[in-house]
């Protein structure tokens, strides 16, 4: 055993040392016929070249699944009317099922997660709508996309548990935040008190699933979530008492920004503050003669936001 460890690291550092010969041969070639960096991934492409088998097959193969999956649903669609109720939740949710299990067990699909995943979890979505509109009748539409929602989004949930596919991950918390909307709305919320919830459960959840294997998906959940909150939260204080609390909120987001090392909502509580300059001096002093020095001032509070945003980003977000 003590002889193939050493085997095994002399082997390693063989290659080690001949990589580095590599790299200082390249260096030494570019230097000597005054080649860039630049110019490196263009040569590397045009040997390539542009149009090679596996590109065009990959195409090929991208438009006959398009093409299949809009022949089938054309054909659904028109024998919609047709069909008893057994066989419309066999087409909906039984679809969304078989598609679901083909991208789970079956390793030739292995690259196509993604896309079967999302039109699983909407298929299954629109099947279990269907299950509940022939089983109950009409009934509450709200409360039938609440239910199944609700199911959707906690299929997603195990699936990510299982596999940690961003994927489970983006269509669990799509599908959460459309739930959420709808059980909001069974409280007979205003549109406005329910995106701010959702603004801010956006938010939450970018933060717990900022250092899990679901962390390409909070840059965006941090940008909607502050951008939603901060909208709603002036929608309700504009012309009140409670108008300052915006930029005081912004600024908050901001230091959450830095806390979380999140370069989207530190752009989202930036631009806030901006347009709430804008509006709030547009609003008071358009018709006055203080007008052009509120837009001198506006100019440099932009600048200094700007420049503050800018500095931030390079010391604490990089």
């Amino acid at each position: 055993m003590p002889r193939t460890r050493e085997t095994g690291s002399t082997a390693a550092a063989k290659r080690e040392a001949a990589k580095q010969q590599a790299l200082s041969q390249i260096t030494r070639l570019m230097q000597q016929h005054q080649i860039s960096i630049a110019e490196i991934p263009g040569a590397a492409a045009r040997r390539q070249g542009p149009f090679n088998r596996i590109t065009v097959s990959r195409v090929l193969s991208t438009l006959a699944g398009v093409f299949l999956i809009a022949g089938l649903l054309i054909l659904v669609a028109l024998q919609w009317q047709e069909m008893h109720s057994l066989a419309r939740i066999g087409v909906s949710l039984g679809s969304g099922i078989s598609i679901f299990l083909a991208a789970w067990y079956w390793p030739r699909l292995a690259s196509l997660f993604a896309p079967l995943m999302v039109l699983s979890a909407t298929l299954q979505v629109c099947g279990m709508l269907v299950l509940l509109h022939e089983l109950a009748g009409s009934g509450d539409s709200t409360t039938a996309m609440f239910i199944s929602f609700s199911l959707g989004a906690a299929v997603q949930g195990v699936a990510y548990r299982l596999r940690g596919k961003v994927t489970s991950a983006m269509l669990g918390i799509i599908l959460a935040s459309l739930s959420l909307s709808q059980g909001l709305s069974l409280m007979n919320l205003s549109a406005t008190h329910i995106v701010l919830v959702a603004g801010i459960s956006w938010l939450l959840s970018a933060i717990l699933l900022q250092n899990t294997r679901a962390a390409a998906v909070t840059p965006g959940m941090f940008f909607l979530g502050g951008s939603a909150t901060l909208f709603c939260i002036w929608e309700m204080a504009h012309r009140s008492f409670w108008e300052p609390v915006l930029p005081l909120l912004a600024c908050a987001l901001i230091a959450l920004s830095v806390w979380r090392r999140s370069r989207a909502l530190n752009i989202a509580a930036t631009l806030s503050i901006l347009v709430y300059t804008v509006e709030v001096t547009g609003e008071y002093f358009a018709d006055s003669m203080g007008w052009p020095l509120a837009l001198i001032c506006i100019s440099a509070a932009m600048y200094l936001i700007s420049l503050s945003a800018v500095r931030i980003d390079r010391r604490f977000l990089r």
